[in-house]
């Protein structure tokens, strides 16, 4: 069996060291193949073209155009190791003969690198960067990426997500640090253990506290009030203007009839007239005092429509309301 094995082997070995030619021409038309997709600007199909040939060679001039697709795509951090690592083959011919450029990409990478300072609680909660997945809370160590804006985000089970657009510039770190706030409690309340507020006699709970308690309105409709109040208002002015017109003029007539026949008593000419104008006298006196009477009416409607104006719940509060209290009134504003 170790004998079959150690054939196999010695087989491989004289196919690798027989085939580097083929091995070269290989990588060349890979690497030709993948500068064509990258000048056709077909990014993405050129850098799987690079990998391949990479993997296939592990040749750093292969690993090399890796790093100059990856800047393209504006993915300087992965550009930056990768040209760090060709840079690392440094008993490689071609790294020797081009090592200033390998040198100055490289350079122009970290001119484009941004670095993320990340840190925060709960431990365990999930870090993305542009929606890609980069690691979780705590991070080993600073993010590398392109410079620009970002979109961090950070989440965790039973807790609010942290969301924010962090920018990064080239030369300075950027440090955030997250503290994810805990979802709200969505179980039921307990029920409550406190004693019920109880009020003294003559007030009332209201939002867990005690007020004044109001003369209640008793069914009265809230149209109401507002009818007593114009109605009573219009009657009380009817009544006082008719009535004091009503004295104006009887006081007129009386006048012109003390002007005309001479004062009392009358002589007989004016017997007749005097009887005459003494009932229309008596008729304006009766007519003044229902007017009196009406205006009177008029001012308690009124005033009883206010009262119970003041009483009909409405959606504001009134800024001025009155109520009994044990021992007299009181007013709330």
């Amino acid at each position: 069996m170790r004998s079959s094995r150690l054939l196999a082997w010695l087989v491989l070995a004289g196919v690798a060291l027989h085939a580097p030619g083929a091995r070269a021409q290989g990588l060349d038309a890979m690497l030709h193949r993948g500068r064509e997709l990258r000048r056709q600007r077909q990014l993405e199909e050129a850098l799987t073209v690079f990998r391949e040939a990479f993997e296939t060679s592990v040749d750093p001039r292969a690993l090399a155009e890796v790093a100059a697709t990856e800047g393209a795509l504006d993915r300087w951090g992965d550009a930056e190791d990768h040209y760090r690592e060709a840079l690392g083959a440094a008993d490689d011919a071609w790294v020797r003969e081009h090592r200033g450029e390998l040198e100055r990409a490289l350079d122009e990478a970290r001119n484009h690198i941004g670095v993320l300072e990340l840190s925060g609680t709960p431990f365990g909660a999930t870090v993305s960067l542009d929606h890609h997945r980069v690691g979780t809370l705590p991070l080993p160590q600073p993010l590398r990426v392109s410079t620009g804006a970002h979109l961090l985000e950070v989440t965790a089970p039973g807790h609010l997500s942290f969301v924010r657009q962090v920018m990064l510039n080239p030369g300075t770190p950027t440090r955030e640090t997250v503290a994810l706030r805990r979802e709200f409690d969505t179980s039921p309340p307990a029920a409550s253990t406190t004693q019920p507020t109880v009020c003294p006699p003559g007030l009332d709970l209201r939002n867990g506290l005690c007020y004044p308690r109001y003369l209640p309105t008793g069914g009265v409709p809230p149209a109401l009030p507002r009818w007593l109040v114009g109605g009573g208002a219009a009657l009380a002015g009817v009544g006082i203007l008719g009535a004091t017109l009503l004295w104006v003029s009887g006081n007129a007539i009386e006048d012109a009839f003390l002007q005309a026949c001479g004062g009392r008593p009358a002589p007989p000419s004016c017997l007749a007239r005097w009887r005459d104008d003494q009932d229309f006298l008596d008729g304006r006196a009766l007519g003044a005092n229902l007017l009196w009477v009406a205006a009177v009416l008029g001012t308690a409607a009124a005033v009883t429509g206010a009262v119970l104006w003041s009483r009909v719940p409405s959606r504001e509060q009134p800024r001025v309301a009155w109520s009994l209290v044990p021992g007299g009134v009181a007013l709330r504003w």
